[in-house]
């Protein structure tokens, strides 16, 4: 979504392919640690496009809901490895 309204299905599948094409460099350069790609970029898509349904600034949730959201991408990010 941007500024609130969804991107045009041409505009998120450009964006797959950047991201696709980025990780998979990460990948050949050794930066990332094997991985399959698409498994990694579907879970990086699904675990970043759920923050704004749940996420709220200033929320109650929101100072332990950052952290956990980061210790969690962390430890999935660990395991793809």
């Amino acid at each position: 979504m941007f500024d609130g309204v969804a991107a045009p299905p041409g505009r998120c599948v450009a964006i797959a392919r950047r991201e696709l094409r980025r990780l998979k460099t990460g990948i050949e350069e050794g930066s990332l640690s094997p991985c399959d790609p698409k498994m990694a970029a579907s879970m990086l898509a699904g675990a970043l496009s759920w923050v704004g349904r749940w996420y709220r600034p200033g929320g109650a949730l929101a100072p332990a809901a950052r952290r956990t959201f980061a210790r969690h991408l962390n430890k999935t990010s660990e395991t793809l490895a």
